[in-house]
């Protein structure tokens, strides 16, 4: 993973991400769209349909490059692919995770 490319995301933002791939991994498909999967996880058609938190991060979402989702998404599947309940601390993981 290029940790350049992996946006400044918050706590709150991550979470809302894992949530959304919550445990399964499907290979990612080009073009890739963290937006899209975002509204597919909630059911929603549109943003209004979002709660105001997953609108705004879908925004977030669909303005990043595909380098910048792929970060991302090779993020997640790491994350996933380790069990992480030993820590109980957010900032933690995340350091675990990138050096992956």
């Amino acid at each position: 993973m290029s940790i350049q490319l992996l946006p400044k995301l918050t706590t709150d933002e991550w979470q809302m991400i894992l949530s959304t791939y919550d445990g399964n991994w499907v290979e990612p498909h080009q073009p890739l769209s963290i937006a899209t999967d975002i509204m597919d996880d909630k059911g929603a058609i549109s943003l209004t349909d979002l709660m105001p938190e997953y609108a705004a991060l879908a925004q977030k979402m669909h303005t990043l490059s595909q380098a910048e989702q792929l970060a991302i998404m090779d993020f997640i599947q790491k994350y996933w692919a380790n069990d992480w309940s030993e820590y109980q601390n957010w900032d933690e993981i995340y350091q675990k995770v990138i050096n992956l």
